[in-house]
């Protein structure tokens, strides 16, 4: 069996709070904010439950693993009040021994990794390991959804042209393990390949629903008036992301917040 080990050394500067961990999540998930969220009411509170508990208390460091469907991208973003040292290791194997193809360390000039396999923390535990300047050891897991995919229509397509006057239903792939929905975010905004960055500087226009993980979501009429017919390069791009989250770590007495997902995106060509 292949594993795949990730070592990261990072040195944290000085910060006065932690309220970028705010800005960072809603930018992670392309969300432009939390009151927003439609959809299954249990689930939105966890989540905004989730981004509070970051927000009221000391942060270690927020550890994202995402998936875009191309490559696995791990980003550590430290935010403390301290000046300190440490590393994190994340691990597809609990022994955490390496793996042959295993990346050089990195440093806190050159946090994020990207691995070009997107199969390598997901539909499995990915385990953590966190030490302190102080040598204080924290161990820890999290379970990782499969990786989301659009099925159906926008299977085989990464764009498509719809009526903005009908209903247009969406399906996805299932994970009977996840418990944190699936959540599904519409933009607004300037995109000609569905895989490059979004423009956020172009004035968007956002909608974020989060939903059971039960493979689809009908998007209404109604859901679609608040977005014009596409035109003069602006179109409408659909994300589905699931995965999972914890701020229940916690390491030098500070929460050490986790989240794991992956993340389908297509372009949606609107017209009347």
């Amino acid at each position: 069996m292949k594993f795949i080990i990730i070592y990261l050394i990072f040195s944290f500067i000085s910060l006065s709070s932690c309220d970028k961990h705010n800005g960072n999540i809603l930018s992670l998930l392309n969300i432009n904010d939390f009151e927003t969220i439609l959809g299954d009411s249990m689930l939105i509170s966890d989540f905004i439950q989730f981004n509070e508990s970051i927000d009221n208390d000391t942060c270690w460091a927020l550890l994202s693993i995402s998936c875009d469907g191309l490559r696995t991208y791990c980003d550590l973003l430290p935010y403390t009040y301290n000046t300190t040292y440490g590393n994190v290791i994340v691990s597809s194997d609990s022994t955490f021994n390496t793996y042959s193809n295993f990346p050089a360390p990195i440093t806190a000039s050159n946090i994020n990794i990207k691995l070009n396999e997107c199969t390598t923390f997901y539909n499995k535990y990915v385990y953590i390991r966190a030490t302190t300047q102080n040598s204080i050891v924290y161990n820890t897991s999290i379970y990782s959804p499969q990786k989301i995919n659009f099925t159906g229509t926008l299977a085989d397509s990464m764009s498509l042209t719809i009526s903005k006057s009908n209903n247009f239903n969406i399906t996805w792939n299932t994970d009977p393990n996840s418990t944190k929905g699936v959540l599904i975010t519409l933009i607004y905004t300037y995109q000609s390949e569905p895989m490059e960055d979004i423009d956020f500087g172009s004035d968007p226009i956002f909608q974020n629903i989060l939903v059971q993980d039960n493979g689809s979501y009908t998007l209404t009429s109604q859901t679609f008036s608040q977005f014009p017919a596409s035109n003069s390069g602006k179109h409408l791009i659909i994300t589905i992301n699931r995965g999972n989250y914890t701020s229940s770590s916690v390491i030098s007495n500070s929460i050490f917040p986790i989240i794991i997902y992956s993340r389908d995106k297509r372009i949606l060509k609107l017209v009347p």
